[in-house]
């Protein structure tokens, strides 16, 4: 940085950041909100782990059932993006 080189396109790297998709994670979601929440396990256990980083009820998976739906007021579906930053 004193040397005035620009690090950003380094930690934004694939190096560095970890894209993901898992069929136990939610694909979709009723909920716009970007988050970014402390994860200090094992990368190869994060698979199983979705209720220990979003335990909220908010971030629950939408169910097709009728019940839910008729509870749940869903506008719009929104993709969702799952990355980890792995820098030490």
């Amino acid at each position: 940085m004193q040397m005035n080189i620009n690090m950003i396109p380094l930690v934004e790297s694939k190096i560095f950041v970890y894209n993901f998709d898992y069929d136990e994670w939610p694909g979709n979601h009723h909920y716009a909100g970007s988050y970014v929440r402390p994860f200090n396990g094992n990368l190869y256990n994060i698979r199983d782990c979705y209720r220990d980083v979003f335990p909220e009820d908010k971030f629950e998976d939408i169910i097709n059932d009728e019940e839910k739906s008729k509870t749940v007021k869903l506008d719009r579906i929104y993709k969702i993006k799952y990355s980890m930053n792995i820098m030490p």
